[in-house]
């Protein structure tokens, strides 16, 4: 978790001080999810980007149920 939220999230403010609260947008989501399937599938960059463009978009829409554009960094599977 801490490597997801250092690396990739996005730490939301309310009126201009850090809430504590962070999100990923569908652009880090893929980056994170990149490196999943490269370590994790053993793929090369090249599989694993051709692997993300054609599950990603489906996957985050099933996640963001509200349409928000982004997750919370705890709710990332």
């Amino acid at each position: 978790m801490r490597s997801l939220i250092n690396n990739y999230a996005i730490e939301g403010s309310d009126n201009g001080t850090p809430n504590g609260h962070f999100y990923l947008t569908h652009d880090s989501v893929d980056d994170v999810s990149r490196e999943v399937v490269k370590t994790h599938l053993g793929l090369d960059s090249e599989r694993a980007s051709a692997y993300v463009l054609s599950n990603g978009p489906a996957l985050f829409r099933h996640h963001d149920v509200n349409n928000d554009g982004f997750l919370e960094s705890t709710e990332v599977p």
